[in-house]
């Protein structure tokens, strides 16, 4: 089990809406295994993992170009260090065809 600072974990209520992000092993004991059937589960994929990103321009861009052509949507979201970009579950093996890359190679 990940130390507490090591777990991924968001929680946010926007207007009637509420998104709970959680890591995979995180969601797979805390949550029935209907709801993470659901097609509204999204995956996450560390795109960046510090703050070089910031300082580059254009990196969403390029990584979201393919992404958009393939028609596979993204959820982002941003902390101080990690950019974490969600593609939805269903979608998953599209979204690495489009990025050109192999389940092994995307950090989770």
């Amino acid at each position: 089990y990940p130390t507490r600072s090591d777990r991924f974990f968001s929680l946010t209520r926007c207007g009637g809406e509420i998104s709970l992000i959680l890591s995979e092993a995180e969601a797979r004991r805390a949550l029935p295994a209907d709801v993470l059937r659901s097609p509204h589960v999204w995956l996450a994929h560390i795109m960046a993992t510090d703050a070089r990103g910031y300082e580059e321009s254009g990196v969403m861009s390029r990584f979201a170009a393919p992404l958009s052509e393939a028609r596979v949507s993204i959820f982002k979201v941003t902390t101080c260090t990690n950019d974490y970009s969600l593609v939805p579950s269903h979608a998953t093996e599209r979204a690495y065809t489009a990025l050109g890359v192999c389940a092994a190679d995307v950090l989770v």
